[in-house]
């Protein structure tokens, strides 16, 4: 049986882990082991990113083979993410690293994962008893989703499931059922002291402030705000904890592009920001440059260095310009004067006497 659980293990790719948090998988039960582990030193004055890379990654190694991803975070631990439940019964075991002592523990967040059923068939049952019926799926939690209508607070049939694996399995058995499960979007997070976005009152640095009028919260009770209604946030006529607030709107689309794509806060928030902008804003740079550039242009030509002007900005046909008569005579053009051939000088006579031929010099002859 052991050798059968191994073979399961190994079959495992990294095409199957790849955005694990927010996939849909069958469910398997050989796949519930935390993959995700940090390694915390026990010495208070010593780092686990102290260490070399080289001694880490060869320690590693040595305690559970070579793991999927190590990263190293801003408190000083280690970030190990494994593929097998064996290596990671070997890290957990694990209580000195290199001759330091250290421990390691299961994050507490990237091992677990939330998702949405919808089943009136459970209507009326306790959360508790929900949490029961699906121990062995690795639900570790179950909240029902309340709304309020008109003043009153209705119990509705959604609920929302914790399971205790890193990935969202596609859907879960409810007794007899085959009930889908689709990913949980939460809403975003608000602190109750300054109402921005981001963080929640415990780790707010701001001021207090009325939700109404967004003054100082301490010059009267919000509850009886007569003050003109001011968000904080996007500085229109409503509360700050209103959903009809733009700023609401764009922290959910971020919500919901992260988790549906599976992508950073980053570029999900990039991607929300530009659906809410109006398209006056979101022009390109290129779009503008192209359209103040001039219609006419005057192309350079390199292997001549002239300049040569498009053939459309030329006219078609030049007008024919009649020339005017000259008010003043012309004068006739002079003759050109015979040119004659160059005069030789000091050219010698001789006599056609070969005794006369023999005696003469020769003499250059200058051609003026």
């Amino acid at each position: 049986m052991a050798n059968q659980n191994n073979k399961r293990l190994h079959s495992e790719t990294d095409s199957d882990m790849e955005g694990e948090r927010n996939s849909h998988r069958p469910f398997t039960t050989n796949s519930a082991f935390p993959r995700f582990l940090l390694i915390q030193s026990v010495e208070d004055y010593f780092k686990m990113t102290s260490f070399l890379p080289f001694v880490i990654e060869k320690t590693l190694e040595s305690i559970a083979g070579t793991p999927k991803s190590v990263k190293k975070l801003r408190t000083g631990d280690l970030s190990v993410e494994i593929e097998k439940a064996a290596h990671a019964q070997n890290l957990l075991k694990m209580t000195n690293f290199f001759g330091h002592p250290c421990k390691c523990i299961a994050h507490r967040t990237l091992n677990s994962s939330r998702g949405v059923i919808r089943c009136p068939d459970l209507a009326g049952v306790p959360e508790t008893e929900i949490v029961q019926g699906l121990a062995e799926q690795h639900v570790t939690a179950a909240r029902r989703v309340k709304i309020k209508r008109d003043g009153k607070e209705i119990i509705t049939n959604t609920i929302i499931l914790t399971f205790g694996i890193p990935f969202l399995p596609s859907s879960v058995k409810v007794g007899y059922l085959q009930t889908k499960v689709t990913q949980y979007i939460p809403n975003p997070l608000q602190c109750y002291n300054c109402f921005k976005f981001g963080h929640n009152e415990s780790n707010c640095k701001g001021d207090f402030i009325c939700h109404k009028c967004k003054q100082n919260g301490f010059s009267h009770e919000p509850d009886r705000c007569k003050g003109p209604l001011c968000c904080v946030n996007c500085g229109e006529e409503h509360s700050a904890r209103s959903r009809d607030c733009k700023t609401w709107r764009i922290e959910k689309e971020v919500l919901n592009v992260k988790f549906t794509q599976g992508i950073g806060f980053p570029e999900a928030r990039r991607i929300a920001t530009a659906k809410f902008m109006p398209p006056s804003l979101t022009t390109t740079y290129s779009s503008i440059t192209k359209s103040n550039a001039p219609k006419s242009t005057t192309f350079f030509d390199a292997s001549t260095q002239t300049d040569s002007v498009p053939v459309q900005d030329l006219p078609k046909e030049k007008p024919k310009v009649s020339e005017k008569p000259s008010l003043t005579p012309q004068a006739p053009k002079a003759a050109a004067k015979p040119t004659l051939p160059p005069v030789v000088q000091n050219v010698p006579k001789y006599s056609s006497t070969p005794s006369s031929r023999q005696n003469v010099i020769p003499v250059p002859i200058n051609v003026g």
